[in-house]
């Protein structure tokens, strides 16, 4: 059972709170006939005292485990604690009860008071041991189970009584189930921006800053002629051209002469005449080769416009 030793102590709760009323009642009526007789028995007044101690235990526990969820009165140190002491003190009532003789059982208490009398103390006597028996068995019980769990748990002591459990059952902190490690990154704590100046603008900077380099210029390479096809060029254009354009040059001096694109004659291509005839030349005969053995012809028009002008 899961909740025996919670079930267990309101039963002992609630015999313990039977047993003490009637051990006190008892403990009084008994007093009072032994006060008709004119006899002193402390030992009365000392159990009435046990009793009422114990009922007013009892009613403490009750009204506060009902107020309270987990007070310090259902500890198990606390109610070990209680148990044993009102174990002792019902204990040295009943020996002390047990090895006195009953003052109310002697031959004049029963010839004044009749039967009653011992009655009485023998009820008180009973019910003394039975309150003995229901707390040492549960005192025992109690402890027993704490010194057994303590090698595994060393604070079942501070447990609530009805935390404990029989061994049988679940315990009352349950193993974890196991779990896979795994290696977990830590968030990324987040930092609040710092206030940087921005850098100079591109467009604004400096030709001559320190951060500015002048790249040297290097002229692409010239791509040299081969000399054989200098000399190919010049001995075509030599050929094809001495009746032409002659050269200023001396002959022998020609021969080692590199001749360049510059210098040689554009020779005009041959162009596609068309078959149109030859439209006149815009300024007619101008200029003439030889201006004084060819006149320069009159009109007749030009002559007549003139003479009426005149």
């Amino acid at each position: 059972m899961q909740h025996l030793y919670a079930y267990t102590r309101y039963a002992f709760v609630g015999l313990f709170l039977v047993f003490n009323a009637i051990n006190a009642s008892v403990a009084v009526w008994n007093l009072s006939l032994i006060q008709l007789i004119g006899l002193k028995y402390p030992l009365d007044i000392y159990l009435t005292v046990v009793g009422a101690c114990g009922l007013a235990m009892s009613f403490l526990i009750v009204f506060v485990e009902a107020a309270y969820d987990s007070p310090i009165t259902g500890r198990v140190w606390f109610e070990c604690t209680w148990v044993g002491l009102f174990l002792v003190m019902n204990f040295c009532g009943a020996v002390a009860l047990s090895a006195l003789k009953p003052a109310l059982c002697t031959f004049d208490a029963r010839r004044r008071i009749g039967d009653i009398g011992c009655v009485s103390n023998r009820v008180i006597l009973a019910f003394s041991w039975i309150t003995i028996v229901l707390l040492s068995g549960y005192l025992m019980m109690l402890t027993i189970t704490c010194l057994i769990r303590q090698k595994t748990d060393t604070r079942i002591w501070l447990y609530h009584i009805r935390d404990l459990d029989t061994p049988s059952s679940r315990l009352p902190s349950p193993p974890t189930s196991p779990t896979i490690p795994y290696f977990r990154k830590d968030n990324a704590t987040i930092v609040a921006p710092l206030p940087r100046r921005p850098g100079p603008s591109v467009n604004m900077m400096r030709g001559l800053d320190s951060s500015y380099d002048v790249e040297a210029y290097e002229p692409p390479p010239v791509p040299r002629v081969p000399r054989h096809n200098n000399f190919a060029l010049q001995h075509k254009y030599s050929s094809g051209n001495q009746a032409t354009a002659p050269s200023l040059y001396p002959q022998y001096v020609q021969p080692s002469m590199v001749i360049t694109p510059s210098r040689m004659p554009m020779q005009e291509s041959p162009r596609s005449q068309p078959n149109n005839p030859p439209s006149p030349p815009p300024l007619g005969d101008w200029p003439r080769a030889d201006i004084l053995s060819r006149p320069i012809p009159v009109d007749s028009n030009t002559t007549s416009s003139k003479t009426d002008g005149a």
